[in-house]
């Protein structure tokens, strides 16, 4: 998948490959391989995250969200990573708003949270 600005530049890619899938009853469980790359076509993240789809509903692991690799480059620092899963029902219709997720990443002092609320399909 290729992003663009308004002006019509490329901004991104993305590059996603199922690297694992397991059937059950009522679902699925998936291993994603990402990979991101830049305007200059430049990989900057490279990184797997898991999916989970149990009655119609995916579920994405708002822990895995951020990289291992992007956490590597922080030395030492031990970190802690809490969230929710952000929900992606599969009968989805215009205005309809999506349950609420949140992941919050904390490290000697340091806290970042990034919530997704209040997310409306238009």
């Amino acid at each position: 998948m290729e992003s663009y600005s308004d002006n019509g530049k490329k901004t991104g890619r993305i590059v996603q490959e199922i690297t694992q899938f397991d059937e059950s009853g009522s679902g699925y469980e998936a291993i994603i391989h990402q990979e991101i790359y830049d305007k200059k076509d430049k990989l900057t993240i490279d990184h797997e995250f898991e999916v989970t789809c149990k009655d119609g509903v995916m579920y994405f692991d708002m822990n895995k969200f951020i990289p291992q690799s992007a956490m590597q480059g922080m030395g030492d620092m031990e970190f802690k990573l809490e969230g929710d899963n952000l929900q992606l029902p599969s009968n989805l219709s215009v205005g309809q708003v999506l349950p609420d997720a949140s992941m919050r990443m904390s490290a000697q002092g340091l806290c970042l949270y990034h919530s997704c609320r209040d997310f409306r399909l238009l």
